[in-house]
């Protein structure tokens, strides 16, 4: 599906992780900030584990197998 460390940008990459319960890395400025299981986004949201992150702010990772 995709690969491990592949940037997600697109809803149809979200949609796809959390479908398939692909876990993602979230990172903010380079720093890691989270992982887990996209839970739902929109196009300004995305929420991993109990916690909302800014699509714009944020960066998401593949992390497929972790």
């Amino acid at each position: 599906m995709y690969a491990n460390g592949q940037a997600l940008c697109e809803d149809l990459h979200f949609r796809d992780h959390a479908e398939a319960r692909v876990p993602v890395q979230v990172y903010h400025k380079g720093k890691h900030s989270d992982i887990g299981f996209i839970n739902t986004f929109n196009l300004h949201f995305v929420q991993v584990n109990k916690n909302i992150y800014r699509r714009d702010h944020f960066t998401f990772i593949s992390r497929p197998g972790y």
